[in-house]
């Protein structure tokens, strides 16, 4: 039912559908990050009944923000601040549910007890590690 409703809209709005060519910037030295993003994006508009078409180039981070300033780049995802804020017209979608930035500790299976009482960053520093070992 839901996709007939789908595609109820898509052909309800093809009149109404653009073609969207949007120059994508990806960043040289994170070469799979934006692979998340630009899905997202594409699979969005093209539930909106859009054609899309995703023109990406390999860019440093200080040539991304320059083409963005000229128009030479449609969209590049940044974390949010003040000054980007009124730089660039903001798009308020969570993305990342506030998880940039986070550190993720994975452990070894069994070793749960090891870490019971680590809570802040300086209890890990406490247990002492060492090239993978924990000293103790």
């Amino acid at each position: 039912m839901k996709r007939i409703i789908v595609l109820l809209l898509c052909f309800m709005s093809v009149a109404s559908a653009e073609n969207i060519k949007l120059n994508i910037p990806i960043l040289e030295d994170g070469p799979f990050q934006h692979i998340f993003y630009h899905d997202l994006l594409k699979k969005s508009l093209e539930d909106s009944c859009h054609k899309v078409e995703l023109v990406s180039s390999r860019l440093p981070h200080l040539r991304i923000k320059y083409y963005m300033d000229i128009g030479e780049v449609s969209i590049f995802w940044m974390i949010e601040s003040e000054e980007r804020n009124n730089k660039y017209i903001p798009i308020k979608v969570g993305l990342t549910n506030k998880f940039i930035g986070k550190r993720v500790l994975f452990i070894k299976k069994g070793t749960q007890k090891k870490y019971n009482n680590v809570k802040t960053l300086n209890d890990f520093r406490k247990l002492n590690w060492l090239y993978g070992k924990i000293m103790v």
